[in-house]
């Protein structure tokens, strides 16, 4: 998506979609596919800087890792969005920098959450040439992450369109499957709100 997103370079041979909006253009239909096949989409942006600026009690809940926090966070959120005998599987991009790491995590939750513990069955790494699915994931996170340094910094950017596009209400009129796009923007004061309401868990430091 880094390269796709460059609109002063040809997005393919078949179609360059130069400029803006001829490149906002191109990839809207990327965006309707996500909604009209998938339930669910989340993600998190999260401000570094806040996190690092924490009280040291609220790094003994979070860790002093903001990947870490932004990955706990979101597994936490999938596992309470779903019911108590889902069992669910999660796929990675292989990544060789990051397998190591991203396993490490997901063990990491399971042995600290109990409901994590019951759901997250499996941990697989999947090639984002051929699956689908890591492409989406990778559109929808390159866009969340412009839209947070929007809501933080007031930053302008090129695709606002494509997040606006990603987080309207579902068209059921037009098939689309999706029923929720939840996003955070977790700035110091969020931040502060989750590490209290996981102080009773065991401590992920």
């Amino acid at each position: 998506m880094k390269e796709a997103l460059r609109h002063d370079r040809p997005l393919s041979a078949k179609n360059p979609a130069l400029g803006i909006e001829a490149r906002t253009g191109a990839l809207l239909p990327f965006i309707r596919c996500i909604r009209r096949h998938l339930w669910m989409v989340t993600g998190i942006a999260l401000d570094v800087n806040a996190f690092k600026s924490l009280p040291s009690h609220c790094h003994q809940i979070l860790g002093d890792d903001p990947f870490f926090m932004a990955f706990l966070r979101m597994l936490l959120h999938v596992i309470e969005s779903t019911q108590n005998d889902d069992n669910l599987m999660m796929v990675c991009d292989d990544e060789e920098k990051m397998a190591l790491p991203m396993y490490k995590l997901y063990r990491r939750v399971k042995l600290i959450h109990p409901e994590a513990r019951e759901k997250l069955r499996a941990l697989c790494f999947g090639d984002d040439q051929w699956m689908h699915a890591l492409q989406g994931a990778d559109l929808v996170s390159s866009i969340l992450r412009r839209e947070g340094d929007k809501q933080f910094f007031n930053t302008p950017y090129d695709y606002e369109r494509l997040f606006a596009a990603l987080a309207i209400e579902p068209d059921r009129a037009n098939g689309e499957k999706i029923w929720a796009c939840s996003v955070s923007f977790a700035d110091k004061t969020m931040l502060l709100n989750l590490a209290d309401g996981l102080k009773e868990d065991t401590p992920v430091s």
